[in-house]
């Protein structure tokens, strides 16, 4: 792979995912050298591809997001090159996280994308599709804020159930597994909890909904530290 493939494959990550760190970007391009992987970040950003910003208190650790230059290659919105607000931030790298550095590789997709290939009208909400021997399999993604309610997530998970099994075409993508759902909290307790509740639900089929730890805004300094220090 050249340098310039390597841009182009970095520079589509973070304009699919919005947002990057360069721990995950070393991961997926560059075999975990961070040293490599930064001299490319440093480089696009100082031609206006990208931008990084600091949000993590008491801490260096930076993301990344395009800049102007990136937003109108990809002819994104512009507001993609604005600073997300905190909410926003979050809900991007917890779907980041789960999708780029747990044992299964995801790719996050728009939700245009996902009703033009499952055949439906509209879709709205954050979704990833996850490669399948039967062909992609798509995800729909509900990330808990800290101050959000467990019943309430289920609440809303249940109502776009109740949307897809009144959609033909998706309730089909449903019923055989290639359409589900994930909740993801960067709290260990409300992990369990909310296992503990889907596991007593009758979501049906089985496994239709999941429950997984991803790290946010508050606790991603902590996990990219434990990572390092594995890799030493």
């Amino acid at each position: 792979m050249d340098h310039h493939d390597r841009e182009q494959r970095v520079l589509k990550h973070i304009a699919a995912f919005r947002v990057s760190l360069r721990a995950v970007i070393a991961r997926l391009y560059f075999d975990d050298r961070n040293s490599a992987c930064q001299n490319v970040l440093s480089r696009l950003k100082s031609r206006g591809w990208l931008m990084s910003h600091q949000s993590f208190t008491g801490t260096r650790l930076a993301y990344y997001q395009l800049g102007v230059r990136g937003v109108r290659h990809f002819r994104l919105p512009r507001n993609r090159a604005e600073h997300y607000d905190e909410r926003a931030l979050n809900t991007h790298l917890c779907i980041l996280w789960w999708s780029c550095m747990s044992n299964t590789l995801r790719y996050r997709v728009e939700p245009d994308q996902v009703a033009a290939a499952i055949g439906c009208e509209t879709l709205t909400g954050e979704h990833c599709m996850q490669p399948s021997d039967r062909g992609p399999r798509f995800v729909r993604v509900f990330v808990l804020g800290p101050d959000s309610d467990d019943q309430t997530a289920l609440y809303r998970i249940k109502e776009r159930m109740r949307e897809a099994a009144a959609t033909a075409v998706l309730c089909d993508w449903v019923r055989h597994s290639l359409y589900t759902f994930a909740i993801l909290t960067d709290s260990p307790h409300r992990l369990r909890r909310l296992k503990e509740a889907v596991a007593s639900d009758t979501f049906d089929p089985p496994g239709l909904v999941r429950v997984y730890q991803a790290p946010g805004i508050a606790t991603l300094p902590k996990h990219l530290a434990m990572r390092a220090s594995n890799q030493e």
